[in-house]
């Protein structure tokens, strides 16, 4: 092998590499990320449909959302298979509260909509893109984070079965 064709085949095997972990399986792992275990002050969010302060009575799943977001709209098909077993709250972020609540209306999804008020949540919880979905405690202690767009393997895997664990605990 001559010398100067040992660049050009470093460069493709690095390719390779790189194209072939493009199609390992990327799984989250939520509890591992640093909100996990914290409690948030859930006194801080209230219904953008009626302005009263957010007092959950169970868990619920808070689904982070702008009604011009792509991926939240596809979000939305897979949230509506476990609508009714679960509580969802849409936290409304980067978005008018007008056109929140126009899209809340048509879609139906959430069991309400809710607002920061002072940006504290969407600040704990680490916010920086959407959509991104927490399992939350009626005592504000996050359970479970998962950023980006959801899909039946995340309900499967991962929601439905910490919903379960959480409810097991909280049962006892």
């Amino acid at each position: 092998m001559k010398v100067e064709n040992f660049p050009v085949i470093i460069f493709f095997i690095i390719m390779i590499i790189f194209s072939l972990t493009m199609f390992l399986p990327k799984k989250h792992h939520g509890e591992y990320l640093p909100i996990v275990g914290q409690n948030i002050q859930l006194n801080e969010l209230e219904s953008a449909t009626t302005g009263k302060v957010f007092e959950p009575d169970d868990t619920f799943i808070l689904h982070v959302f702008a009604s011009w977001c792509g991926a939240c709209k596809r979000d939305l098909s897979i949230l509506k298979k476990i609508n009714g077993k679960v509580k969802i709250y849409g936290l409304i972020w980067k978005d008018g509260q007008e056109n929140a609540i126009e899209y809340h209306k048509r879609k139906g999804i959430y069991d309400d909509i809710l607002k920061d008020k002072n940006m504290h949540i969407v600040l704990a919880l680490g916010i920086r893109a959407m959509p991104e979905t927490f399992i939350i405690g009626k005592d504000g202690t996050v359970y479970y984070s998962y950023k980006g767009p959801i899909n039946d393997v995340v309900i499967k895997d991962d929601i439905l079965p910490k919903f379960d664990e959480i409810r097991r605990i909280q049962s006892k």
